[in-house]
Formats: C-alpha cells, structure tokens, sequence
C-alpha cells in the first residue's frame, strides 16, 4: 500500500512536529508554514488566498489535510485590535476548508473534528 500524501499547516509548531516525529516513517509528509525550506514545507500566510494557492500547487494532491495553523499570540480580549485578530483564526480554517474541499485532497483533518 502507497504511503499516504499528508500536508500539516502549521507543520513547525509543537503540535506538527509531534505529528510528524510519530508518522514520519508511514506518510509522505509536507507542511505549510511561516517559513519553508521549498521541498517539504513551504512558506505562506494562511490568511494569504495567493499564498495559500501556491503553496497548495506545490505539494500537489494530498490525500489528508491536518490543519495546525494558528495564531499563537493574539490578543487578549479587550486588548486594542482584538476584535479584528479573533476574525483572523476562523478565516484561515475557512480557506483550509475550501482548499481541502477542491480535488487537492480526499480527507481534510481539524483538530477534533473530521470534515
């Protein structure tokens, strides 16, 4: 059986690092984060429509999309652009989704929650 194309937003932060110490040897894994070496993990803003697209086309079709991306410090409520930052997280989970949903991927993964 083929090794399963797996991409991880996120793919630097602690969580995808565990993911992917754990399922290095059974998945071809590839990421999308902040910064990317252009052969496994590729840079872009998950906010980034443009970005996200390019990053996308460069892995190919994955068969599942685990999406760890987030925001690791926004502000706390009531502190100044807080209103606009809580909007951010949901809009990336959003292009995600419609990514994950295009012929690119088969399965796409959210943190307790299979879509």
């Amino acid at each position: 059986m083929a090794r399963p194309k797996v991409l991880i937003t996120g793919i630097n932060g602690k969580i995808g690092q565990v993911i992917v110490r754990a399922h290095q040897d059974a998945w071809d894994i590839y990421g999308i984060d902040r910064e990317g070496d252009d052969k496994r993990v590729f840079a872009a803003d998950v906010s980034d429509w443009d970005q996200l697209a390019r990053a996308f086309t460069k892995v190919g079709k994955p068969d599942v999309v685990i999406h760890l991306a987030a925001a690791a410090h926004l502000p706390k409520p009531g502190d100044a652009g807080a209103n606009r930052e809580a909007g951010i997280a949901p809009g990336w989970t959003l292009s995600i989704l419609r990514f994950g949903r295009r012929p690119w991927s088969d399965k796409a993964h959210f943190p307790q929650q299979d879509i």
